[in-house]
C-alpha cells in the first residue's frame, strides 16, 4: 500500500520525467499501486487538484471558468 505523504510526490514526478498530464499520473499511480482513484483523490494537494481542474478546462471535461471583462 502506498503512504498518502507519498501520493503527490509520486504524481508531481510522473508529470515532470515523462511528460504527462496529471490526469495520467494519477491513473498510472492508482494502477501501479493497486488503489482505487477516489482513494488517491483523498490525498492529492492542491497544486495538482488545481492542475487536473485546469487540464479537464482545455479539453472541455469542466465548464470554463466565467472571467470578468476589462476594458
Amino acid at each position: 500500500m502506498i503512504n498518502p505523504t507519498q501520493i503527490s510526490t509520486l504524481i508531481e514526478r510522473m508529470v515532470a520525467t515523462r511528460s504527462i498530464s496529471y490526469m495520467e499520473a494519477v491513473l498510472e499511480v492508482c494502477d501501479e499501486h493497486s488503489v482505487e482513484a477516489v482513494m488517491v483523490a483523498k490525498h492529492l494537494s492542491k497544486p495538482i487538484i488545481e492542475n487536473i481542474e485546469k487540464e479537464a478546462r482545455d479539453v472541455n471535461l469542466l465548464p470554463r471558468k466565467k472571467s470578468l471583462p476589462f476594458s
